[in-house]
């Protein structure tokens, strides 16, 4: 118990947490250790009995199945059933071999290889025996190899079977023998854990009682030594001196409170002084005080008279300064105003001038109008010149046409007074014909294209010349456009200059308004100020006269303050 007294509370709780998780660890590994010895245990019956079992299961599994093939091999007459049978018997005979050699590898003991050694010399007997039956079956003495096998060979294989059988139930006891013993070690590892479970948690809970005393025993003690300062009960009390030795958080705590009872100790004591010394000097401040205040009256009424002066002086500035204020106003709106115009009028004389600009691109587009006006309807003249010549070699092809189509005529008459001989003639002169009419026919298609082309070009270049005629005229109302903008541009840059200079006049004067409101507001501000000086000091008078009258009774209040305060630290015992 000392050497927890000496602790922290937080190094206690460490140290119980420790400790249970130690003893949570030490239960683990000791389950864990007997769980992995169980599983070894199984492991050791699966591979010392239940492998063995299974491979001596196995082995008089493919005995059987000998003894039956040695019979079949006695009963069936077909060669194929037979060497299938023969190569079964010889597969089972190699997995049997296997099965006694994995057998032997096992860890037999001295019974188990006794027995190991009968079965193999049975099995060499049987073997012997089948391979002499065997052989008479190839040969074709079956009756022999019956009388064979039912005077030693049947006998042998029952004794072969029996041999293996008792190995089986041999290893299924030392199995069981083997399981017995582990379920006993079983049943001891779980009563060992409980026990151990049942002890852990005893020790556990005993710690952590015996860490739960040594923290709220100390605190206890505390409590009551923090109940007797409450009470003002500051007397010295040597009963707490042990508590002082703890290291931990209650010593520190006691020594604290300590610390605060001589604190409070030594503050009674000086409280007391200062009481005594309070309730005589505050007599004294009485007095004073009504000689102080009769004085502070007087001042009070002579500031009231300059302040009403001051007040009066104050409000005829302010007017005059309110109407100053107007005046500047109104100028500053002005300034704005022909500021402004000003904008505007640099504005209207930029305008002016981009329109300038436009007019002189639209002349020099109008003039660009007419020149490509007069190239379209000479362009239009040659293309009617053109037309008619075409119009002329049209004619020209109809001419010829027909005179084709008349010979095309004669050629196909001579041809009809030939006869036979001028039957492939004919056909030409027929072709010739009908081409000579298509020739007709699109030469009168060119020749109405023409006229109708030729009769649309005329209308066109009538067209055109009207055009011509507009683009002249609007090429002179352009120029007509350009000299009023130019007189525009001239009266704007005259007003745009002027209202500069108004501008400018009008500006000096919203400086020199601004100038005299400043300064008269300036005059209304200090006799504003003063006034308010004069009232804040005849306030402050009164105030200070109000505030001697109130110190005069708190005073009065201070002294029985002090017998109160007297009678209060008397409840301090010291």
């Amino acid at each position: 118990m000392k050497v927890l007294n000496k602790l922290k509370i937080r190094t206690k709780l460490i140290l119980l947490i420790t400790f249970m998780v130690g003893c949570t660890f030490v239960i683990g590994a000791v389950g864990y250790n007997y769980t992995n010895k169980s599983h070894i245990a199984l492991a050791n019956i699966y591979d010392q009995n239940l492998v063995s079992i299974e491979l001596l299961s196995d082995v008089r599994t493919q005995a059987r199945a000998n003894y039956a093939n040695a019979l079949k091999l006695m009963v069936v007459s077909d060669s194929a059933a037979q060497d299938e049978t023969k190569k079964d018997i010889d597969a089972r005979i190699e997995k049997l071999k296997n099965d006694l050699d994995e057998y032997s590898k096992q860890n037999l003991d001295s019974k188990e290889k006794e027995q190991y050694e009968i079965i193999q010399k049975k099995l060499e007997e049987w073997y012997s025996i089948f391979n002499n039956i065997r052989d008479l079956t190839d040969s074709g003495k079956t009756r022999e190899a019956v009388n064979v096998f039912q005077e030693s060979g049947n006998d042998i294989f029952e004794e072969l079977q029996t041999c293996i059988r008792d190995l089986a139930d041999y290893t299924m006891k030392e199995a069981e023998t083997t399981y017995q013993k582990n379920s006993a070690a079983d049943r001891e590892a779980i009563l060992f854990l409980a026990i151990l479970i049942v002890s852990v948690t005893i020790i556990s809970i005993l710690f952590g009682v015996l860490i739960i005393v040594s923290i709220t025993k100390p605190l206890n003690k505390l409590v009551v030594f923090i109940k007797k300062t409450s009470n003002l009960d500051l007397v010295y009390d040597n009963s707490f001196e042990k508590l002082m030795n703890y290291k931990g958080e209650v010593g520190i705590m006691v020594n604290s409170v300590l610390e605060m009872r001589n604190a409070l100790r030594n503050m009674a004591d000086n409280i007391i002084a200062v009481s005594n010394n309070l309730a005589d000097n505050s007599k004294d401040l009485a007095d004073s005080t009504d000689e102080s205040s009769k004085t502070i009256n007087q001042v009070v009424n002579a500031i009231n008279e300059i302040a009403e002066g001051n007040n009066s002086q104050a409000e005829i500035i302010t007017k005059a300064s309110a109407a100053l204020k107007d005046v500047t106003n109104s100028i500053d709106e002005v300034n704005k105003d022909t500021l402004i115009n000003a904008k505007n009028a640099e504005s209207s004389l930029e305008i002016v001038k981009e329109g300038q600009k436009a007019v002189d691109i639209t002349i020099l587009k109008m003039q660009d109008n007419i020149s490509v006006t007069g190239d379209v309807g000479e362009s239009i003249r040659e293309l009617s010149d053109l037309m008619l010549e075409v119009n002329s070699i049209t004619g020209l092809i109809n001419e010829i046409a027909s005179q084709t189509n008349l010979l095309a005529l004669n050629a196909a008459i001579e041809a009809a007074r030939a006869g036979e001989a001028g039957k492939g003639f004919a056909v030409v002169a027929e072709e010739i014909r009908k081409l000579a009419e298509g020739s007709t026919s699109a030469a009168k298609e060119i020749s109405d294209i023409i006229d109708s082309t030729v009769t649309k070009n005329k209308i066109a270049e009538e067209n055109m010349d009207k055009v011509k005629e507009i683009v002249t005229e609007q090429e002179e109302a352009a120029r007509i456009t350009k000299e009023v903008f130019d007189k525009i541009k001239t009266s704007v840059q005259d007003i745009a200059d002027k209202t500069k200079n108004s501008s400018a006049v009008i500006n000096k004067i919203d400086k020199a308004s601004r100038e005299i409101s400043a300064k008269t507001q300036d005059m209304a501000a200090v006799a504003e100020e003063s006034a308010a000086s004069s009232e804040e000091i005849s306030a402050s008078s009164e105030e200070q006269l109000a505030s001697m009258e109130e110190i005069s009774k708190a005073a009065d209040r201070l002294s029985d303050m002090a017998v109160e305060l007297k009678m209060e630290i008397n409840k301090f015992k010291i």
